[in-house]
């Protein structure tokens, strides 16, 4: 319930609110990108080996499990008319894909190094869990840091595409965004049903 509100009043704020928020997060989580480094001490580069055995089947499994984290980047069909001056900041949207992948890449590399294939089978999340290894002198749980920082994280996969369902909400059957945010179209007074 309270991501629900927060999500809400963020979005109910508009697209400059939901972007700066986006960019809070982006800002606010750069050294968690440093976190996996932590793992390296600890790691078996023989995990690559063999390279190539598996079957086609199998890269297509682990295609379908990686491909949500890959998600969002159909968003800009909705928030591309508010960009000012777009043209001109697609090298910039390039970068943030280009990035975005390398991250991945990056976790996925140490994951692969830190455990073996069976722990990999076994470990629900495995970036959490290779966290749980970080020790500091004056918290014993650093987990629970990057869990909380996690939710910091989430909350722009949250806000943006609620916003876009909301926008389309508002531009297919002339509902304010508001209401179409929260779900309740049923009233037949209140929004405008327009078939294109």
């Amino acid at each position: 319930m309270v991501f629900l509100i927060l999500i809400y009043y963020i979005n109910t704020g508009g697209f400059r609110t939901i972007t700066g928020i986006a960019f809070l997060t982006v800002i606010v989580s750069y050294w968690l990108l440093f976190v996996p480094f932590y793992g390296f001490k600890y790691s078996d580069f023989t995990g690559f080996l063999p390279i190539f055995h598996h079957n086609l089947f199998e890269i297509m499994k682990g295609t379908k499990s990686f491909s949500l984290s890959m998600l969002g980047f159909e968003m800009i069909l909705m928030y591309y008319p508010f960009i000012k001056n777009a043209e001109t900041s697609q090298k910039y949207a390039h970068g943030g894909v280009v990035l975005t992948t390398l991250l991945s890449l990056l976790l996925y590399f140490v994951s692969i190094v830190f455990y073996s294939q069976k722990q990999l089978t076994l470990t629900l999340w495995p970036t959490l869990t290779l966290t749980s290894i970080i020790e500091l002198p004056f918290i014993q749980r650093f987990e629970y840091i990057t869990v909380s920082w996690w939710t910091i994280i989430i909350i722009p996969n949250m806000v943006i595409p609620l916003w876009a369902a909301s926008r389309g909400g508002q531009a297919l059957i002339q509902c304010p965004a508001k209401i179409s945010l929260m779900g309740n179209v049923h009233n037949h007074t209140t929004c405008e049903y327009t078939f294109l």
